[in-house]
């Protein structure tokens, strides 16, 4: 009966050796998987990084060639508007002279303002930010183009 009770202390100091021994290997593990699931989040963050700066050098950069666009037909249109401005106050100023005047100069001034009073061209379509491009499916487009750096293990 000693034997058989000796023989049963033994199991049990086995068990215990290899629970110790798991413990210890699971503490180990436990800190070398932290710093593996770090890099691989880091991994992810730095894609993340550069998708958000290729998408907001894409959007700086449609803002400003749009800009420009703008820029240009208002600058036309304040020109247009100011020579508009200067034939109706030399129409004003005209039409304080004698009528004989008035008359031959009426032939000219016909021509410039139908030459300067043209409509205002409308507003063209594409002139406002393409928010649809940008946010519509972004997170879909981000996880589309995350799959090419998803390396299953």
């Amino acid at each position: 009966m000693e034997t058989s009770l000796r023989d049963k202390v033994k199991d049990f100091s086995t068990a215990y050796r290899s629970y110790e021994s798991i413990s210890k290997h699971n503490q180990v593990e436990a800190v070398r998987l932290e710093e593996q699931i770090r890099k691989e989040f880091e991994k992810l963050y730095e894609f993340l990084r550069e998708e958000e700066k290729t998408l907001l050098a894409q959007l700086q950069e449609e803002m400003r060639r749009k800009n420009g666009l703008i820029e240009g037909k208002i600058k036309r249109l304040v020109k247009e508007k100011q020579a508009l401005l200067n034939e109706a106050f030399q129409l004003q100023a005209d039409l304080k002279e004698d009528d004989y005047t008035f008359l031959m100069s009426h032939k000219n001034r016909k021509r410039r303002i139908a030459c300067t009073a043209e409509e205002p061209e409308a507003v063209p379509s594409g002139m406002l930010l393409d928010v649809a491009k940008y946010l519509g499916s972004l997170q879909y487009n981000v996880w589309k183009k995350m799959l090419n750096i998803i390396t299953v293990a």
